[in-house]
């Protein structure tokens, strides 16, 4: 048999070429395109950030020029760019910045606004626990009545007989206006009472006004204390309801207003209104900070600042605040305060105290 012979063609020759080699790009080198000095600023705040516990995205916060990708390239020696100086001033800048927002939240977090127990609240106090007692003996006398303008500590007070009393707080809205069962759905809330549920168990609208009604009048037929806060928003069928809480039950209920509410009600609030009145124990009136409250909330974060400052300082803040703002005002001045006299052994001035007033 012939023997085959296999004609050498092109494609031989390069299905037997070797392949070539697959280049692969070389590493960069780290902190080659640095100068020593650009390294060891960008290690300093990169150790800081890692102190902090801060992420990339949180450290750049604030700095438009430079997003958490450029800084984390820039703090791992990896940025490109052969030419690093724009970037690590841009860096440098930020972070002198970034520790001072830092330390000034780490102070305000480890330091809280405390609860200053005014003489109004205690005047508070105790009119809850007469409330409470007559209500002990069946008294229907058992609403108490918080009247003061905005931001003097009413909603402030409220949460601490939260806090101190286990009482419930519900909050009007706007929509209590035209919707008596968005009130009493709220009620419902605030003492623990559940919508009907249907047979897939999921929550069902209630079917009538008067089946809320009676549900929550029931919860509330034990000794307990019900704030109501915001009642600017209130209808007369809610004032009608708070009267059937007074009649019905043993719950005290405490009910935080403006002034301008608390006239209204007594000049055009009906009859309903006249009942509340009428079963009204004590009226509180948040109308004034005393000089002596505000020294309470001084030395309660600078216990060592001289007597002069300290009674210079609370009769300026007392007229500022009593003006505009109210114990808002005052949490605001002090805030600010602290952010800059936090360390041991710093205490601001009085002139420190009048430039806040003034920034206000």
């Amino acid at each position: 048999m012939p023997a085959m012979h296999h004609n050498h063609t092109e494609a031989d020759e390069r299905d037997a070429a070797p392949a070539p080699a697959i280049s692969t790009p070389a590493k960069p080198t780290l902190w080659a395109n640095f100068t020593p000095e650009q390294r060891s600023r960008v290690e300093e705040i990169a150790a800081w950030q890692a102190k902090t516990g801060m992420s990339d995205e949180e450290f750049v916060a604030g700095c438009p020029a430079m997003s958490h990708q450029s800084w984390y390239q820039i703090r791992t020696g990896r940025y490109g760019a052969k030419d690093c100086s724009r970037m690590v001033k841009i860096a440098t800048d930020h972070a002198r910045l970034r520790r001072k927002t830092w330390q000034a939240s780490q102070r305000l977090t480890a330091r809280p606004f405390e609860f200053i127990e005014t003489e109004s609240f205690k005047m508070l106090e105790d009119a809850v626990e007469t409330a409470q007692a007559a209500a002990e003996a069946g008294d229907d006398d058992k609403l108490v009545f918080v009247v003061g303008k905005s931001g003097m500590g009413k909603t402030e007070a409220a949460r601490r007989l939260v806090a101190t009393k286990h009482a419930r707080l519900v909050t009007a809205s706007e929509s209590w206006r035209s919707s008596f069962l968005d009130a009493l759905t709220d009620f419902a809330a605030a003492v623990g009472v559940s919508r009907p549920v249907r047979k897939d168990g999921e929550a069902k609208a209630w079917p009538s006004t008067g089946t809320v009604e009676r549900s929550i009048l029931k919860a509330l037929d034990k000794p307990g204390i019900l704030c109501v806060n915001e009642v600017e928003m209130f209808s007369r069928r809610v004032l009608n309801f708070l009267r059937k809480i007074a009649d019905e039950t043993e719950t005290v209920v405490v009910i935080f207003c403006v002034p301008t509410f608390y006239e209204d009600i007594q000049k055009q609030g009906g009859a309903y209104a006249e009942q509340l009145r009428t079963r009204t124990e004590y009226t509180i009136w948040f109308d004034d900070v005393e000089v002596k409250d505000v020294k309470s909330a001084l030395v309660r974060y600078w216990p060592a600042l001289s007597k002069d400052v300290l009674n210079a300082a609370s009769k300026a803040l007392r007229e500022a605040v009593n003006a505009f703002g109210g114990w808002r005002r005052l949490r605001r001045i002090v805030r600010h305060l602290r952010s800059r006299y936090a360390n041991e052994g710093a205490m601001p001035e009085l002139a420190d105290f009048n430039a806040e007033i003034c920034a206000e």
